[in-house]
């Protein structure tokens, strides 16, 4: 899924608020996908489970994602499998704080 066509269904998402589980594996994320992602996970408040696997996602744009994620206590299941955040381990230090308190809720 290009993101372009992710943005806007993300932009419709936001309107279904009784949505309990997303996933979005392989979805391309530019910088507004990010945002329309952010979004929805801040307005829904059903949501318990989270798909992000194999997003090519890398630090620099997961950094809104885990800081909304870190904020989120509805979600119970996050898979960000295959992604390469591996770079988060060199990030500042206030990152590595917000992953380690959202590791109970990764896969």
């Amino acid at each position: 899924m290009n993101s372009t066509v992710l943005t806007d269904l993300l932009e419709l998402l936001c309107q279904k608020s009784s949505l309990q589980f997303l996933a979005l594996q392989r979805a391309i994320f530019d910088e507004g996908a990010v945002v329309s992602l952010v979004e929805f996970l801040e307005k829904n408040q059903k949501l318990k489970k989270l798909d992000l696997s194999w997003c090519e996602l890398r630090a620099t744009g997961f950094k809104p994602i885990l800081e909304c994620l870190s904020r989120n206590r509805r979600l119970e299941d996050i898979n960000l499998s295959w992604n390469d955040i591996s770079d988060l381990r060199n990030a500042p230090h206030s990152y590595k704080e917000e992953l380690d308190r959202s590791k109970p809720a990764v896969e």
